[in-house]
């Protein structure tokens, strides 16, 4: 014998208790790799940020900036800092991280812009935070 004494608990036959063993074993390894509701519903808004950035790649603009309103959330696409390709912020996230943006990219946005955003509709504050930093100073007219 391996040294393993299982007690038969009255009423309940081995299998039970075998059953009950691994059932709690895959619950507990199963957990951690399906995340919380919170990354559930997190994934669902970076698909519809997806489904935005490829839906307007296609259809290029020479705007700097555009509004999108789309299944009842706000999105800013700006041009990248090089200007290469669009960049697509969603503005009123639920779920964390709050800050999803796709691609990956540098851009800038200047005052006005910025005021046009924040104007467009209700926008995280996280966002809103991180739209400030890429404001950049407009050239003087003179």
């Amino acid at each position: 014998m391996s040294g393993i004494a299982v007690r038969r608990v009255v009423g309940m036959s081995p299998w039970n208790s075998v059953c009950s063993i691994v059932l709690l074993v895959v619950i507990g390894a199963v957990s951690p790799v399906i995340g919380d509701e919170n990354e559930l519903f997190s994934k669902q808004e970076v698909s519809i940020l997806q489904s935005v950035e490829y839906r307007y790649r296609q259809s290029p603009s020479g705007d700097h900036l555009l509004l999108i309103e789309q299944w009842g959330k706000h999105f800013a696409g700006v041009l990248s800092a090089q200007g290469s390709q669009r960049i697509w912020i969603l503005l009123d996230p639920d779920h964390k991280p709050f800050v999803k943006q796709l691609p990956k990219g540098d851009y800038h946005i200047n005052s006005t812009e910025f005021e046009r955003i924040t104007a467009f509709g209700k926008i995280h504050p996280d966002v809103q935070s991180a739209l400030k930093k890429s404001v950049q100073a407009e050239p003087n007219s003179k």
